[in-house]
């Protein structure tokens, strides 16, 4: 997955970002970077693909870097320029992305806008290369914010590299990509990257681009469509619709769209017969036009659309829950998700609502006209609990805290898993009982049983009663940490390749093994809450 992953963000890169007069390198520093692949935290696999990419590009490369979420919890402001746009400035960069915490939000549209804005001060074109593990969680719209971009005139353009996303979640922020001309590479597992890399990146980047034609003189403009709610209202220009025309030929409508507008353009367009399509969020709307060399062509169209704002609630007047997923369905089968408060454009009508809050889910209906406007407030009943861990009072210990919450069964024990995370003060809502709390480090382990109550917070802090073992052994191939017993035969846990093994391990006793070939040497040691075992296998 790593090689995969450097191998498309170099590619990304060649394909024209680096050879820009200015770029900026955006790093997702949200707490999902600590959910692993292969067995590794993604934000491991990031900072070390950044290392070796920037290790190998040009001195004289003009670079910055940026980051967002890595300084503050549930913070959409937490956005930071971290490393100017400036020649010789990779090890500084490297320097950052090793020293950045995971722990915040997602506002990459903002993001984005920033790092347009930080090089819009000279006439050189500005790329960007976003790298994101999720979506956007600060209610904007990454779409729009394209849009804005490139409708302002700056030689500017961004590349996404959705690190892990969903078909979904791809299509999400795929559109920063692609409305500023750039690109939107999903970075799955080492294949589809590698193929990816075939087919789009590569190319690009080993074809001459072609020299820009001289522009043909400026025509009248000919194409001024209006856009209404059925029942006749004016849809306001601000909405947000596109307007998207297909050449029709002897085989009716294309395929691809010869010319995508948004709002109320007038505009000039090549002279003849399309499918025009009106889009207001999920809604949509087509009818079949011509449009001449002469006179203006103002074609009317309704649709039938209305604008539903959902407010995920844990209790009954709480605040919204940011981050709460919201499905609406409308009967025609198009469908939205939103995040937290947010509000969309849906097909007019009866229109299924499915809220999510941490593990409470609850289904609804609600019912929209042509042209309204509804704010709904929605509980999914829902408590919330916060769960650390550590060693022993006053030590944290230095490995990775994995968290899961399974739900608890009448006799006490395991049943689902539910939910897990990594790393320090896990977050999650969760519906209404009882539940088991497990932490875990390597091999230190503990659970705790907690109830949830709809609105209330929880804080646990889980003793994992363990300490750390040092092992050293000069010339070792490898060493193997085994649990030993009075009654049983000693546990083999795990082992490391080479001549030095740190692992945290539970209170109790164990032997440390080290070979050598053929050889071996032995080392007993006692591990108590929050020590540190440090020993030599000659």
């Amino acid at each position: 997955m790593r090689t995969g992953f450097l191998a498309l963000v170099c590619a990304t890169f060649a394909s024209g970002a680096m050879a820009e007069e200015r770029s900026i390198i955006v790093l997702d520093g949200s707490g999902s970077m600590w959910g692993q692949i292969d067995g590794r935290p993604k934000l491991d696999i990031a900072r070390d693909a950044l290392g070796e990419v920037l290790a190998g590009i040009p001195a004289d490369t003009s670079l910055g870097f940026m980051a967002y979420g890595h300084r503050n919890k549930g913070d959409c402001s937490d956005i930071e320029l971290i490393v100017p746009p400036a020649p010789g400035s990779a090890p500084a960069i490297s320097a950052a992305a090793a020293k950045m915490r995971f722990l915040g939000k997602t506002p990459l549209s903002e993001a984005v806008r920033r790092a347009a804005a930080e090089m819009r001060a000279t006439e050189d074109k500005a790329t960007v290369i976003l790298i994101t593990d999720g979506i956007e969680t600060c209610a904007a719209d990454p779409c729009a914010v394209a849009t804005e971009l490139e409708s302002q005139g700056v030689d500017f353009t961004a590349h996404v590299v959705g690190f892990g996303l969903t078909k979904e979640e791809g299509r999400q922020v795929a559109c920063l990509a692609e409305n500023t001309g750039g690109k939107y590479i999903e970075a799955q597992d080492a294949g589809s990257l590698v193929e990816a890399l075939k087919t789009t990146v590569a190319t690009e980047a080993k074809t001459p681009q072609p020299t820009e034609p001289p522009k043909p003189k400026a025509m009248p403009e000919n194409f001024a469509p209006r856009l209404l709610f059925t029942g006749g209202t004016p849809v306001p220009e601000d909405a947000g619709n596109s307007w998207e025309l297909f050449a029709i030929g002897a085989n009716g409508p294309a395929t691809d769209s010869t010319a995508v507008f948004y709002g109320a353009p007038k505009v000039q367009v090549e002279p003849g017969r399309y499918l025009l399509v009106a889009r207001l969020g999920q809604a949509r709307s087509d009818m079949e036009i011509e449009i001449g060399a002469t006179g203006l062509a103002t074609p009317e169209m309704e649709i039938s659309a209305a604008y539903v704002e959902i407010v995920p609630q844990a209790e009954p007047g709480g605040p919204a829950i940011e981050g709460a997923p919201s499905v609406l369905t409308a009967p025609t089968g198009d469908s939205a998700t939103l995040y937290g408060a947010a509000g969309v454009w849906m097909p007019a009508g009866p229109i299924a609502v499915e809220v999510t809050v941490g593990t409470a889910r609850v289904q609804t209906e609600i019912t929209a006209a042509p042209g309204e406007r509804l704010r709904r407030e929605i509980v999914a009943a829902a408590g919330t609990v916060i769960v650390d861990g550590f060693l022993a009072p006053g030590n944290a210990g230095t490995g990775t805290l994995v968290v899961e919450i399974y739900a608890r069964t009448p006799d006490g024990t395991r049943g689902d898993l539910l939910v897990y995370g990594y790393g320090p003060e896990q977050r999650y809502d969760l519906a209404p009982g009882p539940y088991l709390a497990v932490g875990r480090m390597q091999f230190a382990e503990t659970e705790q049983p907690f109830e949830i109550v709809t609105g209330e917070t929880r804080d646990i802090d889980l003793a994992l009663n363990g300490g750390t073992a040092i092992a050293t052994a000069e010339g070792a191939d490898h060493i193997e940490v085994f649990a030993l017993s009075e009654t049983d035969e000693p546990t083999s846990l795990g082992y490391e390749y080479g001549a030095r093994y740190e692992v945290t391990l539970s209170t109790g006793r164990y032997r440390m093994i080290a070979y050598r070939g053929d050889k071996q040497s032995a080392a007993d040691i006692d591990i108590t809450p929050g020590s540190t075992v440090e020993i030599s296998l000659p």
